[in-house]
């Protein structure tokens, strides 16, 4: 069975027996790509982290600027470099 294509598509575009599948791979950790897939992931610049939320450039630097995911970002000058993980779960809890 070719795992590429769970790995590669977007959840929001699986069906529910493609995402059950992938949750069976992922816990069953039979497939060394899905390990790979759900270690820690960087993002970089303000593309990355419009890819990650899945909304425009300008959102992203709004989200950026507001301070709520300082904690997940190391920056080097122009060099911007976004813990996904980490910035995800602190959009999560500073919800409003």
């Amino acid at each position: 069975m070719n795992y590429d294509n769970f790995l590669t598509k977007p959840i929001m575009m699986m069906t529910g027996s493609e995402f059950l599948q992938l949750l069976k791979m992922a816990s069953e950790g039979h497939n060394s790509d899905v390990k790979d897939f759900t270690e820690k992931r960087y993002v970089h610049g303000i593309n990355g982290l419009a890819n990650l939320l899945g909304c425009g450039r300008t959102k992203a630097q709004e989200i950026k600027n507001s301070g709520q995911i300082d904690q997940a970002i190391y920056q080097s000058g122009k060099t911007i470099v976004i813990d996904s993980e980490k910035a995800l779960q602190l959009l999560k809890t500073n919800r409003i």
